[in-house]
């Protein structure tokens, strides 16, 4: 008997996950981003694995909200959900110890995500001063982006600092480091400034 149990646990599973007696669209959670690009879904104790995603679901994570849909070819997921307030569009930011807001009255230090074209950016405005020409504290690692706003790999831009072209490298682990060349007056411009992070 416990053997038949089991078959037909089984083929209750097989069917829910084929879709065939689910409703056109379900809400369920990433469990795995794999490598593929797809993602691996949880829903009731029921798991969807390889769900194929739309391009506007730029970075999938794991604990996501998402819905998905049965089409005829299989699982597709259709983006996350918001589930928190969503975050301002600019986000002021906390300067490091020895790094002030408002470098040559260009305002405060802001990020904001922007999507353009199908790809993620993060774009930057307002300014900075530090206290010692061309040597900024803190190795000028003036702030550590959260992990929604990291690039896969690093991006260096330039920006403008006195007047002089000076470089900004932004890291995979989040730090965000200007890399002013010798001699350079102590205020550094952002505005404009932005890079792809996918």
């Amino acid at each position: 008997m416990a053997g038949i149990d089991s078959l037909l646990s089984a083929s209750v599973d097989a069917v829910k996950r084929s879709g065939a007696i689910e409703n056109a669209a379900l809400m369920a959670t990433v469990s795995t981003v794999n490598s593929d690009g797809t993602v691996d879904v949880t829903r009731a104790g029921d798991s969807y694995p390889s769900v194929r995603l739309l391009t506007g679901y730029l970075i999938p994570t794991v604990g996501d909200s998402v819905e998905i849909i049965k089409t005829a070819g299989g699982w597709v997921c259709v983006g996350r959900l918001q589930t928190v307030t969503p975050t301002p569009q600019w986000v002021s930011v906390s300067l490091v110890s020895g790094f002030t807001n408002n470098g040559n009255t260009n305002g405060t230090v802001q990020y904001r995500r922007i999507v353009d074209h199908g790809s993620v950016f993060i774009e930057w405005c307002g300014g900075m001063s530090w206290t010692t020409s061309g040597s900024p504290p803190n190795g000028g690692q003036f702030f550590t982006m959260p992990a929604a706003a990291r690039p896969l790999s690093q991006r260096s831009v330039t920006a403008a600092a006195g007047g002089v072209p000076t470089k900004i490298d932004f890291r995979t682990a989040g730090e965000c480091v200007i890399v002013p060349p010798s001699g350079v007056t102590t205020w550094c411009s952002v505005n404009g400034v932005r890079y792809r992070i996918d």
